[in-house]
């Protein structure tokens, strides 16, 4: 049996009743954080550019999307929750495949179960497969991480998970379901080079649209290849690249093993890519430490990989870009003393003190271990002292994670920035306590205004 057989076996196959008790539950605490985080960047720029696009297709009122409650498809839907979820880069992620698993899945979940009246159960369901479907095939890459061929793993992996949740959740068959990979693996796309801007996220609202449009064709008939993870100028292939992925371990112990589990799934402390998360939690840490002020700094010097997911960026011209900054994620605490959702602005970058303090951090590279996530951080003070930290994991990495007091604290205040306090509450309750939800709806009526 072919790996894309194998996934979509896996994917028609499991229940709910089927997942372990850690699985259910940090499903349910992802879905929190991917709430809060859309609610949040459904106030940014990209967002009210793609509330625009959406009104002008005017083409639906299956689903809504989060925040405004502004009716559309359920395409569309998927789509606009897609890139508000991942517009500040403050959803979560994973180092291997490198990409973001939730921002592409819970989307179209919410769109679809909107529309088909689904429960909670079976979002909890979806959301696994979708996760497992990304981690499992990527997890294949031998040598070259899938973002050095170019490809972002929100465009390409993303794909394949959205695909296999919006599979479960409209029913197909394992037939079906491996067809409709077979056309996902066309809609993949997503470039690297994008991030830093608004397209990025269009990545993750894209390929939240894929899986669906992937699974209703599929349903209906339309033919693609049956096996095309694993097949010569394939999924993998082209997109992992050749000889750069073993096909003995794609989409091995499903349901045996999670791979959201572990290695785990990322959550952040920070809206910026995963990678600066140790830069900004030593740097803050440092501060806190010494009371450190930008005053007082002379140079910062920043150990970081050579490899990989590397943010060498010492001149970011705007908020968006600075989220890719090692630079920046060092001047920034330092200056600030603080670094929460409104910190990664156009006016911040430009702040003369944290170009002042950019031009003075000098990133190392730690050669012997290029692909090691090892960040320690030096700041010499101009009164001769030389402060040194080294962070094993930031706050939020599956070995560091957050209490569910700290999820919270992060969910209100990304939520309360649209939601009332009382829609903020009852939202905790009803998701940390989804599998007791008969319909989605109820759940979107919280969430909407």
């Amino acid at each position: 049996m072919g790996v894309t057989e194998r996934l979509a076996k896996f994917v028609v196959g499991l229940d709910y009743d089927d997942l372990p008790a850690d699985v259910k539950e940090l499903s349910k605490h992802l879905i929190l954080d991917f709430i809060g985080v859309t609610l949040a960047g459904s106030l940014e720029p990209a967002s009210s550019i793609v509330h625009k696009f959406v009104k002008e297709l005017g083409d639906g009122s299956d689903a809504r999307i989060l925040g405004s409650g502004l009716r559309t498809s359920v395409t569309n839907a998927a789509f606009a929750n897609g890139v508000m979820s991942h517009v500040l880069d403050y959803d979560d992620a994973w180092y291997w495949p490198a990409g973001h698993p939730s921002c592409t899945v819970i989307p179209l979940i919410l769109a679809l179960g909107e529309k088909l009246r689904l429960s909670g159960k079976e979002a909890i369901v979806a959301h696994v497969l979708g996760l497992e479907a990304h981690g499992k095939i990527g997890v294949a890459v031998q040598k070259s991480a899938p973002i050095e061929t170019g490809w972002h793993g929100v465009g390409t992996f993303g794909t394949l998970g959205a695909t296999a949740a919006a599979a479960k959740l409209l029913k197909l068959d394992v037939p079906q379901t491996t067809i409709a990979f077979g056309i996902c693996a066309s809609e993949a796309a997503g470039l690297a080079i994008q991030a830093g801007t608004m397209t990025k996220s269009f990545h993750a609202g894209n390929s939240a649209r894929n899986g669906i449009v992937a699974a209703m064709l599929a349903k209906d008939g339309y033919t693609a290849h049956d096996n095309i993870i694993e097949t010569y100028l394939g999924f993998a292939d082209k997109f992992m690249g050749p000889d750069n992925y073993e096909i003995d371990e794609m989409a091995q112990d499903l349901g045996v093993t999670y791979y959201m589990l572990e290695p785990g799934v990322l959550v952040k402390r920070y809206p910026s890519c995963y990678s600066n998360q140790w830069a900004l939690d030593t740097a803050m840490e440092l501060v806190k430490e010494h009371s450190i002020r930008y005053e007082d700094v002379d140079s910062v010097k920043l150990g970081a990989p050579t490899e990989g997911v590397v943010l060498d960026n010492p001149e970011p011209k705007s908020g968006l870009a600075a989220k890719f900054s090692w630079q920046f994620s060092v001047a920034l605490p330092i200056v600030d003393g603080e670094v929460n959702i409104d910190s990664f602005t156009d006016d911040k970058v430009n702040d003369p003190r944290i170009q002042d303090l950019m031009r003075r951090v000098k990133i190392v590279p730690n050669p012997e271990r290029p692909r090691d996530n090892i960040f320690p951080m030096t700041i010499m003070l101009k009164d001769g002292r030389k402060l040194f930290k080294q962070l094993d994991f930031p706050k939020g990495h599956c070995n560091n994670p957050f209490t569910a007091e700290e999820l919270a604290e992060k969910y209100k205040d990304c939520a309360r920035r649209v939601l009332s306090p009382e829609q903020v509450d009852r939202s905790i309750d009803m998701v940390l306590n989804l599998e007791k939800l008969g319909d989605i709806t109820e759940l979107m009526d919280v969430l909407t205004v």
